[in-house]
């Protein structure tokens, strides 16, 4: 189950705030500490965020609606209502942004089973996912999500009960660090402006914050995001799992379009057809959206980078981010992307023997890094992916490939290694139309 999760919100969104699944691959125990902020701090956050506004404005609709919580509670009304056997069966929402990008997610967590779905709008487009978890998946899933927030909660004293408000206030930074279990990997949660209230009946009832996550590898500094977060709990020991979201194990369902439409996976393949969709021709017509997030090797490029192709014959545009777009009619322009991003990430799926179908991801899983080697202009690299996943949608065409990706080559007399956790996705296969700038 290591990394399923994030898989499926990166094949969604090409982007997962690590704040969303902080602990995600690992399940271990956590340390709280509390660090002094200044008086200025205890009123404002330190970290800027453009969608800070929308999500005070969230919390304050919310609480609004809410019934009156307790005035005060005790340090043991507070370990209680924080007490992981509190939610054995509850619904939680949870909405994340960060750099005007939101994630809304739904949580059921209810007899030994655990429904996720996360809804999210990039670059225009509305993307959708479910899954539901069981057995030991399920465990570890609930553990991974109730790790975060319970740790920032630990400990009442990071707390000030505001009257006027009815929640309670953290005039300070709260960190936690969450240790895991494989290779060294550390979270380090950091909570600033941290909001919770109760209900009266002593259940926790809605906490939110600026949160700002780092994770390690040892005492290497691996990635460090931060994002607004808000949950909210309901539905306290009336949670159902219904029979449709028991069976949800969808590992598409983006909408290339924003629209309803939804990519059917879990396409299983025979060695003609797998070489059929890999044909370069396939990919005359199409759209590709990469994401890119540097592990190692870059320490100037710590964010997600997103950026996506169309492609339609002789023409092609490029968007990178929300400040670079551009439509080239140039050969040498068309022939670059098509060697860059197509050539490349097609030399990964090159060998059907290489892959396993896998029923319950619904999806091909490679048993073993997968090594080979390009020369882009004048470079000439050595590409090592891992753990890669290839799904192909219905019409057999390559839907996503995802991997960690070592790329080893020589920069100017300098050896470099980069390490990269990549997704590729293609769409709109034959029906791509690129509008002139």
């Amino acid at each position: 189950m290591k990394k399923l999760f994030s898989i499926v919100l990166a094949l969604c969104m090409l982007v997962a705030f690590t704040a969303t699944l902080a602990s995600c691959d690992e399940s271990g125990q956590q340390t709280e500490q509390t660090t002094p902020a200044s008086s200025e701090s205890a009123t404002e956050s330190t970290t800027e965020s453009a969608t800070g506004s929308d999500t005070e404005s969230a919390t304050e609709t919310e609480t609004e609606t809410e019934t009156e919580g307790p005035s005060d509670i005790t340090k043991e009304e507070w370990q209680a209502a924080i007490a992981d056997q509190k939610f054995d069966n509850v619904t939680i929402h949870y909405t994340l942004t960060m750099d005007g990008e939101s994630q809304t997610h739904i949580v059921k967590i209810a007899d030994d089973m655990v429904y996720r779905k996360v809804t999210m709008t990039m670059f225009g487009e509305e993307f959708s996912q479910a899954i539901c978890f069981t057995g030991e998946e399920g465990a570890e899933q609930r553990e991974m999500f109730l790790i975060v927030f319970l740790s920032l909660l630990a400990e009442k004293d990071n707390f000030v009960f505001d009257p006027e408000e009815g929640v309670f206030k953290a005039p300070n930074e709260v960190t936690a660090t969450v240790e895991g279990s494989e290779e060294g990997w550390t979270a380090h949660e950091s909570m600033k402006d941290g909001k919770v209230k109760f209900s009266i009946e002593g259940n926790l009832e809605y906490f939110a914050c600026t949160l700002t996550e780092t994770t390690y590898i040892g005492e290497e500094e691996l990635n460090s995001y931060t994002c607004d977060a808000m949950w909210t709990f309901s539905d306290y020991g009336k949670t159902v799992i219904t029979e449709e979201e028991q069976a949800a194990t969808d590992l598409g369902g983006g909408s290339s379009d924003g629209g309803d439409e939804e990519v059917s996976l879990g396409v299983s393949l025979n060695p003609e057809q797998w070489n059929a969709a890999i044909q370069t021709s396939n990919f005359n017509n199409v759209t590709m959206t990469s994401s890119a997030l540097f592990l190692s090797g870059n320490d100037t490029n710590t964010d997600v980078n997103l950026s996506t192709f169309w492609l339609d014959g002789d023409t092609v545009k490029i968007e990178e981010g929300e400040d670079y777009s551009e439509v080239s009619t140039d050969p040498e322009m068309v022939s670059t992307v098509r060697t860059w991003y197509i050539d490349t990430t097609l030399a990964i799926v090159e060998n059907f023997d290489d892959f396993t179908y896998d029923e319950e991801l619904g999806c091909y899983t490679a048993g073993e890094p997968i090594v080979y080697n390009v020369t882009i202009e004048e470079y000439n690299a050595k590409i090592t992916a891992r753990d890669v996943l290839v799904a192909f949608d219905e019409d057999m065409h390559v839907a996503y490939i995802m991997c960690e990706m070592t790329q080893e080559f020589e920069e100017d007399g300098e050896q470099k290694t980069f390490v990269i956790e990549v997704a590729f996705t293609f769409y709109d296969y034959g029906t791509t139309v690129i509008e002139a700038e």
